[in-house]
């Protein structure tokens, strides 16, 4: 996967978020999105997504621009599988119906073929059993394996994955973390921006270092934690490994 972008900001309100980013990043399978809390990590995703637009720059991926108005932005946005930090369930329906809706509503799916491939997402995260309970009836990590099944059942071209494991307790977080290794084991395209950062050194093909609004450095796994060639990514690094 090829992204470029080309003298990209984001503002709110009179605060910039991403400042003048050019970059190009090429990755095979998984791209790690790690930096600072603020840094605009979050937003960089988002604006990945088609969520959000820049207010300056282009961005595109494998050589297609993100497109910047409707229909073809809801085009896009179709193609690609989110998953956030707090899950973004619908609370008031099932598990079942909280994948079936988007292939429904979003893809054109018959609802019995909604249902069969909804159905298949949840068995294949041991959540078969737990189709037609609400969200709130259901663990966290039960929570969040429903939030992938429901971005892998769209059969997406990549998946966004914002600090998908934040929220969770450590027993939860490496049962995502597991079936997050398992999704990079299948060559699936993954961009996360995430704190774990033993799971970017060992699973990442690439990891982007974002502080104060900039790409402060992309490398392969081993030359960032090993021996990161910016100050700011080596200091950054020295003080969340410390203990």
């Amino acid at each position: 996967m090829k992204v470029e972008l080309h003298g990209v900001t984001k503002r709110f309100g009179g605060q910039t978020v991403l400042n003048r980013i050019t970059s190009t990043i090429e990755f095979p399978h998984t791209l790690a999105l790690i930096g600072p809390s603020g840094g605009g990590k979050s937003t960089f995703l988002r604006l990945l997504a088609g969520l959000i637009a820049p207010d300056a720059g282009t961005i595109t991926i494998d050589g297609e621009p993100i497109p910047g108005e409707s229909p073809a932005l809801r085009r896009y946005r179709a193609r690609i599988g989110i998953v956030f930090q707090a899950f973004n369930l619908f609370p008031h329906l099932s598990a079942l119906d909280n994948i079936r809706l988007a292939l429904t509503e979003v893809h054109g799916l018959s609802p019995s073929m909604a249902t069969t491939r909804a159905m298949d997402a949840l068995a294949r995260f041991q959540l078969a059993d737990h189709a037609h309970k609400r969200p709130a009836t259901l663990s966290g990590g039960q929570r969040q394996r429903v939030a992938i099944a429901r971005a892998i059942a769209i059969q997406p071209k990549f998946l966004l994955f914002d600090e998908p494991t934040s929220s969770l307790d450590p027993e939860m977080t490496a049962e995502v973390l597991e079936l997050l290794a398992t999704l990079r084991s299948e060559n699936r395209t993954m961009i996360l921006v995430t704190h774990e950062m033993g799971f970017a050194r060992h699973t990442a093909d690439l990891v982007a270092f974002i502080s104060g609004g900039s790409i402060e450095e992309v490398d392969a796994p081993e030359r960032i934690f090993g021996e990161a060639k910016n100050p700011t990514v080596r200091n950054f690094l020295a003080r969340v490994l410390r203990y």
